[in-house]
């Protein structure tokens, strides 16, 4: 029996939660910004939430979804890139959030652990919508097969997408 060198990010992959799942991006292109990917995901408005979350803390992104149905669970990573989840997560074939540094932290990832208290190393991460195998780009418009965008990004955070009432006791 082999080791793996991380944790799985999700317990089972028998339940598909959104196998259909359509994504206007050219209404929301422009900026990869947590409220505009929220927005762009259940076509609320932009403002509901700004007004709710701190891009910093999936935990209120997830309490802003609430109301409409949805909610987060923010699956356990490690510092890895991309590449090394890719596998599992188009294994799970469903709705993922994927929150990655940009690819100036990813090319001097020392920056990613230092003790600066520089804004700039907080605030730049880049947010994208993996549904099945496509990955939703806001900033640039695209969708595209998520192999060919983003695998040597560190990860910041992903978090599957579920209904409201999932709960892990079932």
């Amino acid at each position: 029996m082999s080791e793996t060198i991380r944790t799985k990010l999700w317990h089972s992959c028998r339940r598909k939660y959104f196998p259909k799942y359509d994504f206007n991006v050219s209404d929301y292109r422009g900026s990869d910004e947590v409220d505009n990917v929220l927005s762009l995901m259940t076509g609320q408005r932009r403002s509901y939430f700004k007004a709710r979350i701190d891009k910093n803390n999936p935990m209120t992104w997830s309490s802003a979804l609430w109301v409409l149905g949805l909610k987060l669970i923010v699956c356990p990573t490690e510092f890895h890139k991309l590449k090394f989840y890719l596998d599992e997560l188009l294994m799970h074939d469903d709705l993922f959030l994927i929150c990655h540094y940009s690819k100036k932290l990813t090319d001097n990832p020392q920056l990613i652990f230092s003790d600066s208290q520089d804004d700039y190393i907080y605030k730049k991460f880049s947010t994208k919508i993996l549904h099945r195998n496509r990955l939703i780009d806001v900033e640039t418009g695209t969708i595209g097969l998520v192999t060919n965008k983003y695998p040597d990004c560190y990860i910041k955070w992903i978090c599957r997408v579920v209904p409201f009432d999932y709960s892990e006791l079932h």
